[in-house]
């Protein structure tokens, strides 16, 4: 069985599919926004991208990953104990270039969570929208 919390968002799918996204998967989200796979094999993959009918569902580290081979962008999340004695949890993002310095997306004020899939969540999404955005970030360099 699937664990969703394992796979992105519907919502970041779609968007992973807008900016080119199209490796192969373990799973899809269906027309109805259910996760799913079409394989006899739960650990084959497919590009379901290639579909009319569904759209990809990488896992989370798949999504990073991905960011990181096809756009040299790095996206951490990171901790710091709060006052409490917990954690809080914010993400960086880096672009690599190909003299090794880096660029560091400028984050006015952090983004604070109080949970790390939330954090993760607003990393890769800020990435999608820096993509989309064309702001220098949206080639191999």
């Amino acid at each position: 069985m699937l664990k969703s919390s394992n796979f992105v968002t519907i919502k970041i799918a779609n968007s992973l599919k807008q900016i080119g996204y199209n490796e192969p998967v373990m799973a899809c989200y269906d027309k109805c926004g259910m996760l799913s796979t079409y394989s006899e094999n739960l650990f084959k993959t497919k590009k379901y991208n290639n579909s009319a009918y569904c759209v990809s569902a990488p896992l989370w580290q798949e999504a990073m990953e991905w960011f990181r081979n096809i756009y040299s962008i790095d996206i951490s999340v990171n901790n710091v104990i709060s006052g409490n004695g917990g954690f809080q949890y914010y993400f960086s993002i880096i672009k690599r270039k190909r003299n090794l310095e880096s660029e560091m997306y400028p984050i006015s004020q952090p983004s604070w969570h109080d949970e790390y899939d939330d954090a993760r969540l607003y990393g890769i999404s800020k990435a999608i929208e820096l993509i989309q955005s064309n702001i220098n970030w949206n080639t191999k360099e």
